[in-house]
């Protein structure tokens, strides 16, 4: 391998945050991390306007934001007047990648576990494909060669961890191996393949935080079901990836730069915010009954039993009372789901507002837009927008803290030609807000398994030639990651790129010799090909709604 060539190894570690990576650096912990910062620069990095893994690393690796590239959560809609919802791919993004642009430029490039890419495409290096993929049986590789170089090398190498049929034991094992399997294909091909960027997500973060963040924190209702070392588990996931870092660093050549980020942060998950029911409660969203539960009304109500069935039933739920809140969990996921995935079935549009999609936000049944859409464009449109908004923003936990940060309109949180596709409304949730008591409360919602939740900052980190040593940073963001990349190759940016280059993480004498160049479009029409057969989808939904990604 060339030494005298500049180079980028870029390691994402998928949720990770500085509120746990500060205490462990001060314990001396996280050795390899620490180094980095010292000899370097750091600071927390902006999410997304929805913290979540899809947008946030579709936004990081292209540049632009979601209104341009069109992924706003990991469930897309197939059609701008449509009421479905698919998985996405990435056939489905619209913007070419930090990849793209540099092999288009003659840069080598590799390209490891990004959540966000199948299938694998062709690029001037190797790419592999990571939580989206089906599975190491599914051609998850570019060149398709490469799959078989990889399960010789890594025998038990994995796609993603099972995390949703295994117990808090098993996933922490499996979690374990994952990261060995990861860090030892990533230093295979390190090694053994020619690079000039090489961009590799470690996803274990982001799984042992969902499921194991109540460990870590005393205040958490799940805090005493954690035993033995499953408590201080998430620690455990960040000292092994401190380890793999130190590898990697030992492995690339000395002329590299190295950055570590992240897509979001994490925080505690002590309970959500049902928008499904909320918007049933106040009749912007109507459910159709199931026809036996339809049938039963009627015979009840025309034999003059109803009101005494419903009276009967207060009663019953009142002294099972626990078992209801389990069951009532259970059933609000189950339903929020079912309406997530096939909406067209399951709601009364003839008497329906305003809906809860699969990409976590609100639309408007939209006349004109919706096949069956009641709201009128323009004035009514408007009204009905701000009607909602203010009811939200003006919601409070039981302990008087604000559920939402901010509720926007899609036009206030984003701007492109893929606007079409986003909600009406993007309400933005603080999990960190709300009690960690167990509490009654009419709208909320719980994840059972789930205890640690995304947060809107992440992390940077970077060291190596031009960059500047030993600074703390402040207003960083994810979308300028591919600018800040090109720039330190010294390759242009796009015109329509909406990142900026963070030139204050550069030393000054880079800065002067090196001028910020554009030239070319990012903006690509979406692939139409068919990604997924009906079983791969409803396994990575599945695994998705495991951590969740999917109500």
């Amino acid at each position: 391998m060339d030494n005298t060539r500049p180079r980028v190894v870029v390691i994402g570690l998928d949720g990770a945050t500085f509120d746990v990576i500060d205490p462990l650096i001060r314990e001396g912990r996280l050795p390899h991390l620490a180094g980095l910062m010292e000899r370097g620069v750091s600071g927390p990095l902006n999410s997304t306007v929805t913290p979540n893994s899809f947008p946030a690393w579709v936004t990081c690796t292209t540049g632009v934001n979601p209104g341009k590239h069109g992924i706003f959560w990991s469930l897309i809609r197939t059609g701008s007047g449509s009421c479905r919802f698919k998985l996405m791919s990435s056939r489905d993004i619209r913007a070419r990648r930090l990849w793209h642009l540099l092999g288009d430029q003659g840069s080598r490039v590799g390209v490891v576990n990004l959540p966000t890419e199948y299938p694998p495409e062709a690029v001037n290096g190797f790419m592999v494909c990571g939580a989206l993929s089906p599975g190491v049986e599914s051609e998850f590789t570019y060149p398709p060669g490469l799959r078989e170089e990889i399960l010789a090398a890594v025998p038990g190498y994995r796609c993603e961890v099972d995390f949703a049929r295994s117990n808090s034991k098993v996933l922490a094992g499996q979690l374990l191996r994952s990261i060995e399997n990861r860090e030892r294909l990533l230093l295979h091909l390190l090694r053994n393949h020619p690079w000039d960027l090489f961009f590799a997500v470690f996803t274990e973060t982001d799984i042992a935080q969902h499921k194991f963040w109540a460990g870590i924190d005393p205040r958490h209702p799940d805090h005493p079901r954690l035993k033995g070392e499953l408590k201080t588990f998430v620690h455990r996931v960040y000292e092994r990836l401190d380890r793999a870092v130190g590898e990697i660093i030992r492995t690339v050549p000395r002329n590299t730069v190295v950055m570590i980020i992240s897509d979001h942060g994490f925080g505690p998950y002590y309970q959500s915010f049902s928008l499904p029911r909320w918007l049933t409660e106040k009749k912007y969203l109507v459910l159709k009954e199931s026809p036996v539960r339809a049938g039963l009304k009627k015979v009840l109500q025309g034999a003059g039993l109803l009101e005494k069935t419903k009276s009967a039933g207060r009663s019953l739920a009142g002294r099972f009372q626990g078992s209801r809140r389990r069951l009532d969990s259970r059933y609000l996921r189950e339903r929020e789901a079912s309406a997530s995935g096939n909406l067209e079935g399951t709601v009364d549009w003839e008497r329906s507002r305003a809906y809860f999609g699969g990409d976590q936000g609100i639309r408007l049944n939209l006349r004109g837009r919706e096949p069956r859409g009641i709201v009128s464009p323009g004035r009514e449109e408007n009204a009905l927008k701000e009607k909602i908004r203010n009811e939200l923003e003006n919601l409070t936990y039981s302990n008087g803290r604000p559920v939402f940060k901010k509720v926007l309109t899609k036009e206030e949180a984003f701007r492109g030609s893929s606007l079409d596709r986003a909600p009406d409304l993007i309400p933005v949730i603080d999990h960190s807000q709300a009690p960690p008591a167990p509490e009654r409360w009419k709208f909320r919602a719980v994840l059972p398994g789930i205890s640690g939740a995304h947060s809107s900052r992440g992390i940077f980190i970077a060291a190596g030639p031009g960059v500047g040593r030993g600074r703390s940073l402040a207003g960083l963001d994810i979308i300028d990651i591919t600018p800040t990349i090109l720039y330190m190759l010294d390759h242009p940016l796009t015109r329509d790129m909406d990142g900026r280059v963070m030139k204050e993480i550069f030393r000054p004498e880079l800065v002067r010799r090196r001028s910020t160049r554009r030239e070319g479009f990012s903006l690509r029409e979406p692939a139409k090909e068919k990604t997924y057969t009906r079983e791969n989808e409803d396994e990575i939904i599945g695994r998705l709604r495991a951590l969740g990604y999917i109500d």
